[in-house]
């Protein structure tokens, strides 16, 4: 619940990069890859809504950025309970 609140508080929410691969073949029978970088970026929210029902789903927060819902799911393991305590 804490993570989320501070989403709302903060009225930001920073998205980390990442890497896009796809691969295929040709008509030829040759392997095609083509490579796609989205980097890290930091957003600023408009509206930030926790707990909000969109049917059928509930996300944990419900984000409005740049006119765009984001439907944001808070994701907690074991080991980043036991990293915070350590």
């Amino acid at each position: 619940m804490a993570m989320k609140e501070l989403i709302e508080a903060e009225g930001a929410i920073f998205l980390p990069g990442f890497q896009i691969i796809a691969i295929g073949s040709n008509s030829r029978g040759e392997k095609i890859e083509r490579t796609h970088e989205v980097p890290a970026k930091y957003i600023k929210l408009q509206s930030v809504r926790l707990e909000h029902s969109i049917y059928p789903i509930r996300p944990d927060v419900v984000a409005t950025s740049d006119g765009r819902d984001l439907f944001i799911e808070v994701f907690v393991t074991e080991s980043s309970i036991a990293n915070r305590h350590a």
